[in-house]
Order: C-alpha cells, then structure tokens, then sequence
C-alpha cells in the first residue's frame, strides 16, 4: 500500500501541466452538495446532503466523459398539536444512482481551469415517514421511487499540486420528482465543491 501511494506521488509530481487533459488521461473526484440546515423551532429542523464520487476518461483533449455515483440524505422533523397532545412527524429519505457525465475543459492553464458540466441522473430513493404522539408511533410508512433527471452547469478548478485540484461547481438540476407545491417537475440551482485527482495516461488505480 506504501508503494502504490509513493508511486502516485511521484506520478503527481513528474505530471506535466498539458497532461492533466489530455488524451487518455483519467479523472478522479469528490464533491458534496445540497448541504442545508433549517431550524424552525426548538424542536423544529431539517438536513439534506449529498456526495458525488466520480470517475472519467479524457477521450480526446480536454474532454472527459465518465459515470457518478450520487448518494443523498434528508431528514426532517416537524411538531403540532394533537387530540392528545404534541405530535412529531419525522421523514427521512435517502439516495443513490448513477450520473453519466461529460465535461470539456475550455480553460486549460496550469494552475486554473474552467469547464462545462453536463450528465444525465437515475436515482433511487427510500423514503420513510413516522408519526409519533406522546412517545408512541401511531402512523409509519414506506416507499421507494426511481427518479430521472439531468444537471447542466459550469465549473473551476484550482490546482493545489500539478495532479490535485480543488473544484467548486455551480449549475441546474432539473428532474422528474413531483412537487405538490409548485404542481410540476422539480428544480433547483445546485452548488458543488470538492476535489479532483488528475492521472496521467498509463497511471491506473490498482495496486
């Protein structure tokens, strides 16, 4: 394991600025997103999050196309009042799905670079929901969904060493989750940071 970490390493620091895009060459990445916290009252609150783990290949200079891997969490707690007394209802959801993406770089300098997002998503969700008065549950369910969407955005990368680069995304998701409040589809501006591994041509991720 030593071995293939100082191989990497050495890998990053011999790797030259036009390789990083260039054909053959293979990007790794990890971003979180749609990180929000709401409290609405004492006992009041949500939470979502999500992460994208993402692989691709650079199939001709400065294009890369590859797969995702999204995960997503959200739970929210709500308190009214109840015949018998204060009711709390708790729903929770999580996700995973793939997300085909390509992306072009169209800014290719050594220590900044700009590109164009764009994938396709398939996600699975299971939900659950609960409903308790007085400590006692009096309504539970479940249910699963596959949903379908896509997200378009735009994106930079900071290069902390010449394989290593910070990434910060801003874009648009667009799916097919009904919304009971606006009546349609679902969608939202969606901000990603994380970051990206940049190997070069020959450099493979097993031992």
């Amino acid at each position: 394991m030593h071995k293939y970490l100082l191989l990497l390493a050495a890998a990053a620091l011999a790797l030259p600025a036009q390789a990083q895009t260039e054909r053959g060459a293979k990007l790794l990445g990890v971003s979180v997103g749609n990180l929000t916290y709401t409290r609405y009252a004492d006992t009041d609150n949500s939470f979502t999050a999500a992460v994208y783990p993402s692989v691709g290949w650079f199939v001709v200079d400065r294009l890369a196309v590859g797969t995702g891997l999204p995960f997503s969490y959200s739970r929210a707690r709500t308190t009214y009042s109840g015949a018998d007394g204060p009711v709390v209802s708790i729903a929770r959801s999580w996700s995973y799905g793939l997300a085909p993406f390509a992306r072009y770089y169209f800014v290719d300098a050594s220590k900044h670079k700009l590109f164009a997002h764009l994938s396709g998503e398939i996600t699975r969700y299971n939900n659950s929901g609960a409903r308790r008065e007085n400590g006692r549950t009096i309504n539970e369910t479940r249910y699963n969904e596959t949903i379908k969407g896509w997200f378009a955005g735009a994106g930079y990368n900071y290069f902390l060493t010449p394989s290593v680069a910070l990434e910060a995304t801003l874009g648009y998701r667009r799916n097919n989750q009904f919304s009971y409040l606006s009546n349609h589809s679902r969608g939202s501006v969606d901000v990603r940071l994380g970051l990206s591994v940049f190997l070069p041509s020959g450099v493979t991720g097993t031992p």
